[in-house]
């Protein structure tokens, strides 16, 4: 995590502005596309998947990987051809949409395909080979970064790569579930009718419903903001992203092991437990945000002078931080089976906290908007969202 974070502040001081606010907007697009979640596929086969490997039937879940796969791709397919055909989405240039696409794609399959190692209890092999993929990603992309000083070819480069990786890792899923890659294509083509679509889709509802709350305010931003403006909230995102992609490492080893509690102990067990994780880290990250935010204020004043004017929302950010880092509440909703009570929730907060802020900003009539007005909308998101996700799950305690 400290080397994603790193690559990105390294893109800050390689990439001019301009260019960063691209290399930003295509991070969006490939975070956006993860948010498809394979049409819901991917936590049906986060659920899923251990489950036949306890049972022993490897070939099951290994098909069910690989069908995750071929969605994916066919949606990959589908948004290059839109870029192809002139759509814009931003204001970025169609290449740039079409090559955000396929990093969004590199970072499913990737995710798909590691989830192997998670579902047999191996969450040390996962961190190496997110770690191989880390420092391939940094090292080739400020490699392109400082030749060609292009966000596109930085984004293709580190897709490329991480494509590569997913292709070994896979072949080793391969050898593991002692089945032909020609065998296990063809029986995920031909069961693709057999697999809960219903289930799945309504997974896919929740991820995006998430995506929604996690990255409103950067859609904001990209919408309202002048390139240079969005540069600079996308530099102060940074530490967001970095969160949220730290939370879901945390969980790739505490879903299973929640799922586990719920499924010995109940679901009363199971909230005890999801709720010492939450607010025990919540209050270690608040202790620890203080000293984080003096170091990370003076490594932007130091370092990176031309984004000096986003420290202060930094600042905001670290609580946003600190809460998303700390939020185990979906996954207990998700292991329950009642992620669609986990929906309504999230789109009852959404609609309520966008409504309000819209209220008390009113971008329309406000032409000088600023990147921390932006900001607040994140926090109201984060508190209101966590608290109410809070509530709901310990009124469901004992069902």
């Amino acid at each position: 995590m400290g080397l994603m974070m790193v690559r990105v502040l390294a893109m800050a001081k390689i990439l001019d502005v301009p260019s960063f606010a691209n290399y930003s907007g295509g991070l969006l697009v490939s975070n956006t596309f993860c948010m498809l979640g394979c049409i819901g596929l991917y936590p049906l086969l986060q659920r899923e998947l251990p489950v036949q490997l306890v049972r022993r039937r490897e070939q099951v879940g290994t098909v069910l990987l690989v069908q995750c796969l071929l969605v994916a791709t066919v949606c990959a397919v589908v948004g290059i051809l839109l870029a192809a055909a002139g759509v814009s989405v931003m204001g970025l240039h169609p290449a740039l949409l079409a090559v955000g696409v396929l990093h969004g794609l590199s970072q499913q399959v990737f995710l798909a395909v590691t989830l192997e190692s998670r579902s047999r209890g191996q969450p040390l092999q996962f961190a190496q080979q997110n770690l191989g993929r880390a420092g391939v990603a940094i090292a080739l992309g400020c490699g392109v970064g400082v030749a060609l000083e292009s966000a596109t070819a930085v984004l293709l480069a580190e897709a490329v790569a991480s494509l590569l990786l997913t292709l070994k890792i896979f072949c080793g899923v391969l050898q593991r579930s002692r089945i032909k890659a020609t065998v296990v294509f063809v029986l995920a083509a031909r069961r693709m009718g057999r697999i809960p679509w219903p289930s799945a889709i309504a997974l896919m509802a929740v991820l995006f419903v998430s995506f929604a709350f996690l990255n409103a305010d950067r859609w904001v931003a990209a919408q309202l903001l002048q390139p240079t403006a969005f540069a600079l909230y996308a530099f102060a995102w940074t530490l967001l992203l970095v969160a949220q992609s730290l939370q879901a490492v945390i969980n790739a080893s505490f879903f299973p092991l929640l799922a586990r509690r719920f499924a010995s102990a109940g679901s009363s067990a199971a909230f005890e437990l999801c709720a010492r994780a939450s607010f025990g880290l919540l209050l270690a990250c608040a202790v620890v945000s203080w000293p984080a935010g003096w170091l990370l204020n003076a490594v932007v004043l130091n370092w990176f002078p031309v984004y000096a004017e986003s420290t202060s929302t930094i600042d905001i950010f670290l609580w946003v931080a600190a809460l998303r880092i700390s939020d185990f509440w979906s996954s207990y909703f998700i292991i329950l089976g009642k992620e669609n009570r986990l929906l309504l929730v999230y789109l009852a907060v959404g609609m309520l906290v966008f409504v309000g802020w819209m209220y008390a900003v009113q971008p329309w009539a406000n032409e000088a908007i600023t990147i921390d007005e932006i900001a607040w909308l994140s926090v109201a998101l984060s508190v209101v969202g966590y608290i109410a996700t809070f509530l709901t799950a310990w009124s469901t305690r004992r069902s």
